[in-house]
């Protein structure tokens, strides 16, 4: 399966490549930072807190994806973070958001006296579920790419199971896409005036304010001990993590099932 992992992994840089020329090569011919470009890099500079969500919600990476070194800071909270993640999750806000704006001025379109706040915010948190819904059921079964070993059962469809899913995963990618959509989407008019270095400063930080919350919720998840509905693949233990060739732990007494599959 390395072939397979490989080409998504160039697949992925190539799509971000090139929306970012594309957003880059629209910011010059407008001679200013839009707002699609501000999101984009908004939308990247959080990858950082990637590894934080995602010890938070229990999340496995498959081995068999290539990974940032298991000992860097903050990387190290989990046992793999896959080199293309970043890139693939500033495409999927970027891309949530700019969906949902067309989308919420198609309906506005046609039923003008619909508020356009309320119309903007429904439409991104419709977006961002239904996007998490897709990957989480259709593209993470195909691919393999990720698993969760713990959940919290009373909001999790297919608990116990290898494939259990979170449905308040999508409840929370519905609850960042939604202020993204509201301010990629908002019909006030931008300022040509405005230096770039600000403006993209400000996209960091509402893209660190929303992400930032997402992920402090599943860190608050963990510390209550409520995720306990554990998969078929083997848990990782608290304050311990996984590499490569290390995942049962044999020695450790929380672990008694089976071990961790490399890929599906």
């Amino acid at each position: 399966m390395r072939w397979w992992a490989w080409t998504n992994v160039g697949a992925t840089m190539a799509v971000f490549a090139g929306t970012l020329a594309v957003l880059v090569r629209t910011a010059r011919r407008e001679g200013r930072v839009t707002r699609e470009l501000g999101l984009f890099v908004g939308a990247l500079s959080i990858g950082w807190m990637e590894a934080v969500l995602c010890w938070g919600a229990y999340l496995y990476y498959s081995p068999t994806w290539p990974h940032f070194p298991t000992g860097w800071p903050i990387v190290r909270l989990i046992p793999i973070l896959p080199l293309h993640i970043p890139l693939a999750y500033t495409w999927f806000f970027f891309g949530g958001a700019w969906l949902a704006v067309r989308l919420a001025a198609r309906i506005h379109g046609r039923r003008p006296s619909w508020s356009e706040v309320p119309l903007l915010l429904t439409t991104g948190a419709a977006v961002g579920f239904i996007f998490g819904a897709v990957v989480e059921n259709i593209y993470i079964p195909l691919s393999g790419l990720w698993t969760y070993t713990q959940t919290w059962a009373p909001l999790t469809l297919r608990a116990g199971s290898d494939s259990q899913w979170p449905v308040y995963m999508d409840l929370a990618m519905a609850a960042a896409i939604a202020p993204f959509t509201y301010f990629l989407g908002r019909s006030s008019p931008a300022s040509r005036s405005r230096p770039a270095v600000r403006t993209l400063a400000s996209w960091v930080v509402l893209c660190h304010v929303v992400y930032g919350t997402v992920s402090f919720g599943y860190v608050v998840l963990r510390w209550t001990g409520l995720q306990t509905s554990v998969s078929t693949v083997q848990p990782y233990p608290d304050e311990r993590p996984l590499y490569d060739h290390d995942v049962t732990r044999p020695d450790d007494p929380a672990v008694n099932r089976e071990p961790i599959r490399k890929a599906r």
